[in-house]
């Protein structure tokens, strides 16, 4: 299946402190995460079969098997169509935003 593609990750931090009347300061702060709203894969789906292999045992799985061989001694192995697809994607841009007053 090979690696995934190369990504980066851009993120913007803001930060802005502004004096009121007196002692008191009124300071704001904005995060965002993933700026560019980048939808990058970073996995594909590894498991060819939706269900397990029948008669493979964990010391027989260390030892080796033929796994065309068990598939198609038996029927009722389904093969998964997600196999090799992207099924996880980096998390969509986030915001967070906050206010902070002190007196």
């Amino acid at each position: 299946m090979g690696r995934t593609p190369v990504f980066s990750n851009t993120d913007l931090s803001i930060y802005h402190r502004l004096h009121l009347h007196g002692r008191s300061e009124l300071d704001l702060y904005l995060n965002v995460f993933n700026l560019f709203d980048q939808d990058t894969v970073t996995r594909f789906a590894s498991s060819r079969y939706r269900d397990q292999l029948p008669g493979v045992t964990d010391a027989g799985f260390f030892q080796g098997f033929d796994e065309a061989g068990i598939v198609a001694a038996n029927g009722k192995v389904r093969r998964d169509p997600r196999f090799g697809l992207p099924d996880q994607f980096r998390g969509a841009r986030s915001m967070r935003v906050q206010a902070k007053i002190s007196f």
